[in-house]
């Protein structure tokens, strides 16, 4: 559970950016109520999930790995991915020439990893891989103990980490020693769908088809813009940009 994506309240009720956007589904479909389990992410992407739940809104990118097992509506979220370096680092400034051969962290397993080493490919999106020869520390569990290792020092440890802008601005709005690259580039935005289980023993074909048309009503009519604005404060449902306040 991640703030402001879904996270529980003072009373352990689920709320956030997903819970609103599927509830919204819900109440377009004439279903008055949501039940919400929290399983793994790693069970979640492996798909044949034994109806134990129809769908899952997680934030999940839509890989051409993941169509096998899973299938998807059309992005509802896109996740921005930038680099953070020290506050001290005077000596990246530009995206495209000075992270070459450098070296940097990021998450294990994950999107950006795959981006590093100019192997990600994502339905629909083209891709400008503007890093040449990184010198790649993947750690698991994401990347709070790789923003814990840059804050040590400029080069103490590595000279950047490549993650999610809005992770990157919570770890300088909490006060970490960091900052975005002088000229905020946004490498690549991940494609973030909401998945059914393409193993189901009953076809989830049709329950995905109907989300997925409720899904373009509510780009086309702002509502997921509106929620968009309500928990995060800028627009997440279109591709790039960062949040307004994020130095």
């Amino acid at each position: 559970i991640y703030k402001p994506d879904s996270f529980l309240d003072n009373f352990g009720n689920i709320i956030g950016f997903n819970p609103t956007v599927i509830e919204e589904v819900a109440r377009r479909l004439g279903i008055d109520r949501v039940e919400y389990v929290e399983p793994s992410f790693e069970i979640i992407v492996g798909g044949n999930w034994q109806g134990r739940w129809d769908l899952s809104i997680h934030s999940i990118t839509i890989t051409e790995e993941r169509q096998n097992i899973l299938l998807f509506t059309q992005p509802y979220l896109y996740s921005n991915a930038s680099v953070a370096i020290h506050k001290n680092n005077t000596n990246i400034v530009d995206s495209e020439t000075d992270l070459d051969r450098k070296i940097i962290g990021t998450c294990s397993g994950c999107a950006h990893q795959r981006y590093l080493e100019m192997d990600l490919s994502l339905p629909g999106v083209e891709f400008l891989f503007l890093i040449d020869d990184a010198d790649i520390r993947p750690y698991q569990g994401g990347t709070t103990a790789a923003y814990e290792d840059l804050s040590l020092g400029d080069g103490a440890r590595f000279d950047a980490v490549l993650a999610e802008v809005e992770s990157i601005c919570s770890q300088i709005e909490n006060g970490k020693p960091i900052k975005l690259i002088p000229d905020k580039k946004v490498m690549f935005s991940d494609v973030n769908g909401i998945a059914f289980d393409a193993l189901a023993l009953d076809d989830a074909t049709a329950l995905r088809d109907e989300i997925d048309l409720i899904i373009s009503e509510m780009h086309a009519d702002g509502t997921l813009t509106k929620i968009s604005m309500e928990w995060y404060g800028w627009d997440r449902t279109q591709p790039g940009g960062f949040p307004p306040a994020c130095g």
